[in-house]
């Protein structure tokens, strides 16, 4: 196996890593991207001219930031949709909701360290529901929906903590 490297790093920015791209009649999707990560990314890929749909849990609380990334930007077309990746109906009400192609899906959104025992609606541990069964659901009802243009790229964050296993080698780093 031939290992990819690139010159980006855990230092790197959404802004340097997609520095020259023209994404100019693309539609992106970024889950929970009112805040840290999913912000700079919904900035970095209004930026270089896709249309971005914000998918948040509190449409409120991310209408000013949509607003300043839209400055930020320069591209009004970012906008907001409601979306609770803890509850697989809300999943579904996205995902029938959604019109159009769909070219990037970027799973940013995520939970973690929840103090006691919570569950979803449907009955799942509240963690593995919201960021692993939510992001899975969201990513299959899409493709489902547009079977005949599947995503040009589909892409899955993590924060804090990332783990790569590579053949003979474990290694822990801690992102930025």
């Amino acid at each position: 196996m031939t290992r990819f490297t690139t010159g980006f790093g855990f230092q790197s920015t959404a802004a340097e890593v997609i520095a020259g791209v023209d994404l100019t009649g693309r539609k992106a999707i970024v889950t929970g991207g009112a805040a840290g990560v999913g912000a700079e990314t919904v900035r970095a890929l209004a930026g270089a001219g896709a249309a971005v749909t914000m998918a948040v849990r509190r449409v409120d609380v991310a209408e000013p930031v949509a607003a300043d990334l839209r400055r930020s930007a320069g591209n009004q077309a970012i906008d907001i949709k409601a979306l609770d990746l803890s509850d697989l109906r809300s999943v579904k009400a996205f995902t029938d909701a959604w019109e159009g192609p769909l070219d990037i899906l970027v799973n940013n959104a995520g939970i973690m360290a929840v103090p006691e025992l919570d569950k979803t609606p449907q009955g799942f541990e509240l963690q593995f529901g919201t960021n692993f069964l939510g992001h899975f659901a969201l990513t299959i009802s899409l493709h489902t929906v547009y079977r005949a243009r599947f995503f040009g790229h589909k892409f899955d964050l993590s924060g804090v903590l990332h783990v790569d296993f590579l053949p003979g080698e474990t290694r822990l780093a801690r992102a930025a």
